[in-house]
């Protein structure tokens, strides 16, 4: 029996139902195979680059019947994958400097899906700001603590052409695509857990390196009272009725 992590179960929860995935480096494939038992994806590629995940995948999916409603395929991101196979790019699992060169290089395949599901390890705010400036709109985030770790899910559309596509001038613009616009507004509890606990962080390792005078300390040190001073705008959301 199959049980996703905490972690996981968060990505499913974001797609779509009927849907026809692509669920990009699928590692044994527990995703794809759970979307499809629960009716909740029409269809899914399981595709990874590397060939060790693809054969347990290959064998998961067949202990489970499904060889027929889930495709396996070896590729490096979206690059054998067709525009217009899928319409939902799930990414879990890897950085967000890495989702962002996949999402860019397989462009042709990006544009034509319904959503997106992405789950960055790193640099969250570079994925936001990245839909942002490529026009999608972030529907729905949500985040969650997994075995002692912080994980975001973001899912995101293409705006349709038809849509206005001018962004207001918005105050806090580089405290959303940081932290995100969906999670301060309605005031995600364990982002404010994740806030607080790294504002307590910073100020230690703050506090250890006013000790040294070195250019690396002292570029490391103002680098860290930037991001505090951003914990602290950000904090403010919670304070708001």
């Amino acid at each position: 029996m199959i049980e996703l992590t905490k972690r996981m179960k968060m990505v499913a929860d974001c797609v779509s139902k009927g849907s026809k995935i692509a669920d990009v480096g699928c590692d044994h494939a527990y995703l794809s195979i759970d979307l499809i038992r629960r009716g909740i994806a029409k269809s899914c590629i399981a595709s990874d680059v590397h060939t060790g995940p693809l054969i347990r995948a290959e064998e998961n999916i067949k202990n489970y019947g499904l060889s027929d409603r889930i495709t396996l395929r070896q590729s490096n991101g979206l690059k054998h994958i067709k525009p217009n196979e899928v319409d939902s790019i799930i990414m879990a699992g890897m950085g967000g400097a890495l989702m962002i060169k996949i999402l860019s290089e397989g462009s042709s395949c990006t544009n034509e899906t319904t959503e997106l599901i992405l789950q960055p390890q790193s640099e969250i705010g570079k994925v936001r700001t990245y839909l942002h400036n490529t026009g999608f709109q972030i529907l729905f985030e949500d985040m969650c603590i997994d075995a002692g770790k912080y994980y975001v899910v973001i899912k995101a559309r293409k705006k349709d052409q038809k849509e206005d596509l001018i962004q207001k001038e918005i105050i806090d613009r580089d405290i959303f695509e940081e932290y995100g616009e969906y999670l301060l507004t309605c005031r995600h509890s364990v982002l404010k857990e994740f806030l607080l606990h790294r504002k307590e962080y910073i100020k230690r390792l703050s506090e250890e390196l006013s000790l040294s005078s070195t250019k690396k300390a002292t570029d490391r040190y103002q680098q860290l009272e930037q991001e505090l001073f951003n914990i602290q705008r950000a904090l403010v959301w919670f304070d708001k009725k």
